[in-house]
């Protein structure tokens, strides 16, 4: 199983079925906040639609394809980070992350990051890693921001929620 330590706070590993209810239970005390920026945010029931996202998150690391694990902190899984999208003819991929609003702000996912793009040169032999999240969202921003992404755009009407743009 894939574990990795951050720093003494932070660590990732790679999610199991057992993580299900504690993933139910993030996304559930926060439902209207993730909704504001996740679309699938109503397709979560309860736990158990949380097992075919995990299966998939471990079938693709053990074919080398992507790597998206759960993020902890302090020992307690508070949310998700890795990679989305990957393009293989031009060797590129997109990095996502989500975590339960009360643990945003205290640099968590930014400490998170640089291990993501390390492992997408090294691991994956890519070309470049990208963070797509929404405009609106400055928290998220932030964390390419202060990591000196270079920001090479917006991309317009790309996320329906809720009926509207």
């Amino acid at each position: 199983m894939f574990t990795y330590k951050i720093d003494d706070e932070v660590s990732l590993k790679l999610l199991e079925k057992g993580d299900a209810w504690r993933l139910f239970e993030i996304v559930d005390s926060a439902r209207a906040y993730f909704k504001k920026w996740i679309e699938w945010v109503d397709t979560i029931g309860d736990e158990t639609d949380f097992y075919p996202k995990i299966e998939k998150y471990a079938q693709r690391y053990v074919m080398g394809e992507r790597l998206k694990t759960g993020l902890l902190y302090q020992n307690q899984l508070i949310g998700i980070i890795g990679f989305n999208t990957m393009d293989k003819k031009n060797k590129r991929i997109s990095l996502g992350y989500w975590i339960h609003e009360d643990y945003q702000g205290k640099g968590i996912v930014a400490s998170s990051v640089p291990f993501f793009i390390q492992y997408a040169f090294e691991s994956l032999k890519l070309n470049k890693v990208e963070i797509e999240c929404v405009a609106s969202n400055g928290k998220s921003r932030a964390i390419p921001e202060n990591l000196g992404f270079t920001e090479e755009g917006t991309i317009r009407s790309a996320l329906y929620l809720y009926s509207e743009y």
